[in-house]
């Protein structure tokens, strides 16, 4: 076959995969932002702001003083906070009294975690979000459990949603304090900022757009024990198995690996799974030095704006200065390594693993290697940089803006 011939067989195929798929994946951004929207972007959400992403006190309970990143406004009480207040006008102040509430031990079946749960809910139901609690019971090593996963979903009409998910539960140690930082608490309050960062323009949306975006807050990621099939990833082994078998409407319908094709073919309904475009997992963020690679060739379609929207953050001044030189000046990565890594899908077990395994697209965004502080005492608020953070958020704020096309 010449040229011409091969030409046109790969522009048919190009053509059943995105009849098959609805939408053709190279293009399902759908938009770009250009140079002043990304300012004003960025500029006018002060839940994107470094400073939101101060802790109000360090690890041993002291106050920041006013050498702590240029900034004392955030010596602050928490107890004079209005929370709807905070919620209504202050980005950067709802995101710090978040990570406040995040940054305690918050192991699945404790006091501290149903605190931080109800946080959670609350912000996002004065956001007027519709808000889920998958809640359940689960056998562990110390006995049984009470576990919920939080789901917060702008526009739950939507048929289509890009889902970005965080654990907030903390892993168990016997006799201390383990805190979590950058496992999990920063990728939920990175959860958060994004939401109040996009709320104004998701309620100035069309309510019949067919797309939103969707935060699940996962329990029970960490292992009591010994990880392994059994102990660990309580929460999205329930809400997964779940979904696989739950219509939009509510019905049942047959799973995947129960169902007959007869039976399958002739069901019009599908699951809660089949509507996610893409799984976003955030985990171990926050420490400066940490890198990100692209473990899941299928979704290099998001991994590769991901890295284009880094770069043009960049050249705008828009990351944290350090950041900006790092890859204007140096030419290097600041956090998003291109293209796609050899290290393999499988290699990392997570919480996107129950929905991969169901066939849904994934996104893992994990510190690799590890942060020298995973699992240990020193994962605390001393540890992490809130100029990472609000790197990050940014980075993951345009990536929602622009996958919906909302105005800006």
């Amino acid at each position: 076959m010449d040229s011409y011939g091969w030409r046109f067989v790969l522009l048919l195929l190009a053509v059943v995969v995105t009849s098959a798929t609805g939408r053709d994946l190279r293009t399902r951004f759908a938009t770009q932002l250009n140079g002043d929207e990304l300012r004003e972007m960025v500029g006018s959400a002060a839940a994107l702001r470094h400073e939101a992403f101060v802790p109000a006190k360090r690890h041993d309970n002291s106050d920041y003083n006013s050498n702590d990143y240029n900034n004392n406004y955030f010596n602050r009480d928490f107890k004079h906070f209005d929370n709807s207040l905070l919620i209504r006008d202050n980005g950067a102040a709802l995101v710090a009294l978040s990570l406040h509430n995040l940054l305690v031990p918050r192991v699945s079946g404790s006091e501290a975690n149903a605190n931080v749960r109800n946080h959670i809910v609350t912000v996002f139901k004065a956001l007027q979000w519709s808000v889920e609690i998958d809640a359940f019971d689960s056998e562990t090593p110390h006995g049984k459990l009470p576990f919920a996963n939080i789901v917060a979903t702008k526009n739950s009409n939507a048929k289509h949603k890009l889902v970005l998910a965080a654990h907030y539960d903390s892993k168990f140690f016997d006799g201390k304090d383990f805190i979590g930082a950058t496992d999990s608490a920063i990728p939920c309050a990175i959860l958060i900022a994004i939401a109040h960062a996009i709320n104004p323009l998701l309620e100035a949306q069309d309510l019949l757009a067919r797309t939103t975006v969707q935060f699940i807050f996962f329990d029970g990621e960490e292992a009591f024990v010994n990880w392994s099939a059994t102990d660990s990833l309580y929460g999205s082994r329930h809400l997964a198995e779940k979904w696989e078998t739950l219509a939009a409407d509510g019905s049942t319908i047959p799973s995947f690996s129960s169902s007959t094709k007869s039976s399958q073919s002739s069901n019009k309904k599908k699951s809660i799974l089949k509507s996610i475009d893409a799984f976003i997992l955030l985990d171990l963020l926050g420490d400066p030095t940490s890198t990100f690679i692209n473990l899941n060739s299928k979704t290099t379609w998001i991994w590769e704006r991901l890295v284009n929207i880094e770069q043009r953050l960049a050249s705008l001044q828009l990351l944290s200065p350090q950041k900006s030189e790092l890859v204007n000046v140096q030419n290097e990565v600041a956090y998003f390594v291109p293209g796609i890594s050899t290290f393999g899908s499988q290699a990392i077990d997570d919480d996107h693993r129950p929905f991969r395994d169901r066939g849904v697209p994934i996104v893992h965004v994990i510190a690799v290697p590890f942060p020298k502080t995973w699992h240990t005492l020193n994962d605390d608020s001393d540890h992490v940089n809130p100029n990472t953070a609000s790197d990050l958020a940014r980075i993951f704020t345009v990536l929602v803006v622009e996958y919906l096309g909302l105005l800006v």
